[in-house]
């Protein structure tokens, strides 16, 4: 059983703890935070058709070089099958690096505060689930809280690397969504026989 501290950020519920169990996925992403004296933090996410979210796999691991860090993402990838990467936006050379070793990159929004609503909607809703052999998810989920002098404003910056990761990923992957080109003018021809 995991111990919980009080002023937690998320309040995951046991029951959506589970087993790792077998799902029909429409779509397969990863979060990542990146660190080296702290951990480079990674949480799979497998997407069901009624778009609830299994937290499958994490990666955790302090001491690597960003190379080293891109071997052990792809055999995560080989087990995992995660498509999209959705990383911390402050690090854009280890972005860029990625993206040139053929890892599908998405652009991320890193607002704190509106990926934790994000967060707390999909538990709510029961739409987020952790396996229960992602022990350092768990640790985090049952350690990331807020300053009890600053209860409203962002959580402690310490152990929540695979909190971010998971932020990235679930806060962005929907408004990854394709955006309409804008609309173009004058460059429409009439179709022969209909007045313009």
């Amino acid at each position: 059983q995991f111990a919980k501290m009080e002023g937690l950020v998320y309040d995951l519920p046991p029951a959506q703890i589970i087993p790792p169990k077998q799902i029909n996925v429409k779509d397969v992403i990863l979060g990542l935070d990146f660190g080296f004296n702290n951990p480079a933090a990674g949480v799979v996410l497998k997407i069901d058709n009624d778009n609830n979210y299994f937290l499958t796999n994490e990666y955790y691991r302090a001491a690597r070089v960003q190379d080293e860090i891109e071997d052990d993402l792809r055999s995560l990838r080989a087990e995992s099958s995660f498509r999209e990467v959705y990383p911390d936006p402050a690090e854009p050379n280890r972005i860029e690096n990625m993206k040139r070793h053929g890892f599908y990159v998405r652009t991320v929004d890193k607002t704190v505060i509106l990926g934790i609503d994000r967060v707390r909607e999909l538990i709510r809703k029961r739409q987020l689930f952790v396996f229960n052999t992602c022990k350092n998810t768990l640790d985090e989920f049952n350690s990331y809280r807020y300053d009890p002098n600053r209860p409203k404003e962002e959580p402690i910056k310490e152990n929540d690397h695979l909190m971010d990761a998971l932020r990235y990923a679930v806060y962005n992957h929907n408004q990854k969504s394709f955006a309409m080109p804008k609309p173009t003018t004058g460059l429409v021809r009439p179709f022969p026989g209909i007045a313009a």
